[in-house]
Order: structure tokens, then sequence, then C-alpha cells
């Protein structure tokens, strides 16, 4: 049962810029999120639950998501309160996730391979 959870609310992540003074943890590490995906297929809009209430960001591999996040604007990481939430995706993208906002702040990614857009423009010290 706590795997399931895990699995279903945590994603892995990794640092989508490694210094060479932090190198790669040795241990997969999960943080709270999930990959979003459109509710029917060929559709924009997607349904999705939060479990546990945080500020969560949506982010996609290769740059910045717009799109209406329960009825208004995205423009960022916002609190979510435990409960159905949809989001209505306007970039285009086919790869987006939910991540806890702490963790894409220190430009930790679910992606494997390339840089977000926005995190590498916000990037200006090394870890």
């Amino acid at each position: 049962m706590f795997k399931m959870f895990v699995s279903q609310n945590y994603v892995p992540v990794g640092r989508d810029f490694v210094g060479k003074n932090c190198p790669l943890p040795k241990s997969e590490v999960r943080v709270a999120g999930e990959f979003l995906t459109p509710t029917k297929p060929g559709s924009s809009r997607i349904d999705f639950d939060v479990v546990i209430p945080a500020r969560y960001e949506i982010i996609a591999p290769d740059g910045p998501v717009t799109g209406l996040l329960d009825g208004t604007s995205y423009e960022g990481a916002r609190f979510l309160e435990r409960g159905k939430h949809t989001f209505v995706e306007t970039s285009g993208g086919q790869n987006i996730a939910l991540l806890w906002a702490q963790a894409a702040d220190r430009h930790f990614t679910p992606f494997i391979g390339g840089i977000r857009q926005a995190a590498a423009s916000r990037l200006s010290y090394a870890f």
C-alpha cells in the first residue's frame, strides 16, 4: 500500500544542471508530483488529483508551460489544495508534469535529458 501511494503521488527526479561540485545522487530521489496526461486522447484538458497540499509548478522539458489551471491563467507555481484540479494546456507541449515547487526552484526535473529552458534562464549559481 505504501509503495502504491508513493508511486502514484511522487515522481523520481534529478537535477537538470549538475556542476562539478554536485555529484549525481547514488539513489533515486522522489518528490511530490505526477506526470500529467490529457483526460481524453487529443484533448488539451487534464484532470488530476492532489493528495498532498503544497505549492506546485507545472513544467515541461522544453520550456515554459501555459494554460488555465482551475479556470485561471497559469503563470507559475501556486498552492494547490487537496482535491480535484483541472489544467487546460495552451503551450502545445506533449510532456508535462506537476512538480513540488521547492524541487522545481532547486532545478530538479522528472524528465530525462535536456535542461528546462525556464530553469536554465534562472540559473545564477553553482550547486
